[in-house]
């Protein structure tokens, strides 16, 4: 999947985001306080100090980034909100680096936690006859095929799961078209969880055939999304 953008001068790569990360980690199955995953106890994720809350989109109640899932008060969607002024997140070090790991500060756990297939970094590819095509100085395709399942989906999947561990989820489920459910599959499987997709009955058989390929296992429905 690409992505195209118009420029009139060379693009920066955009930042990433970590606001549906609590979503699937709250739709795991979590058993809290059973064992360690790498030294840290289960179902106590590891935050970074610029990570300053969870806020609730629907009542802007501010919540603890321990909070899993959505918000407890009006069960509406929770954003993460950074510490800017702490010094933690710097333009010095913001976006150095190689793929998620790049934005490290404004990662919501270590970079060092992160469930990682190589998701990330993808090239902006310059197209100046597309440029020409819609009058603008440049544009830049986004190549999103790059990354480890061919989706852009993978940035924020590798955060999900990565969540969903730190918090002691033993299941990721998710509904997907098909994207989702593989990159699902993948970083779930990397982190040594069970994925579980419900897709439509019209997913196409190669998005199916991705997810068992990478180990999930899948609930088709009838009709479509």
């Amino acid at each position: 999947s690409v992505s195209v953008r118009a420029a009139t001068s060379p693009a920066r790569p955009p930042p990433t985001t970590a606001t549906s990360v609590m979503a699937v980690a709250g739709s795991a199955t979590v058993k809290n306080g059973q064992g360690l995953v790498d030294g840290v106890p289960r179902g106590c994720m590891e935050t970074t100090e610029g990570f300053a809350s969870l806020c609730c989109l629907d009542c802007d109640t501010t919540h603890d980034p321990e909070t899993v899932g959505r918000c407890p008060d009006c069960g509406g969607p929770l954003d993460p909100t950074y510490d800017v002024e702490s010094g933690t997140i710097t333009k010095d070090t913001f976006g150095v680096g190689d793929g998620m790991t790049a934005f490290a500060d404004a990662l919501p756990f270590p970079a060092e936690r992160l469930v990682t297939a190589g998701e990330g970094g993808t090239p902006l590819v310059e197209a100046p006859g597309l440029a020409e095509e819609l009058g603008v100085e440049t544009v830049y395709v986004k190549d999103e095929g790059r990354n480890t399942t061919g989706a852009f989906l993978d940035r924020g999947m590798a955060l999900a799961v990565t969540a969903a561990r730190e918090h002691g989820a033993t299941d990721v489920a998710l509904p997907s078209m098909g994207n989702s459910g593989q990159a699902a599959a993948a970083y779930a499987a990397r982190a040594g969880l069970d994925p579980h997709s419900f897709v439509p009955s019209r997913t196409p058989f190669a998005n199916k055939a991705m997810v068992h390929v990478h180990g999930g296992g899948f609930c088709r429905r009838r009709g479509g999304a």
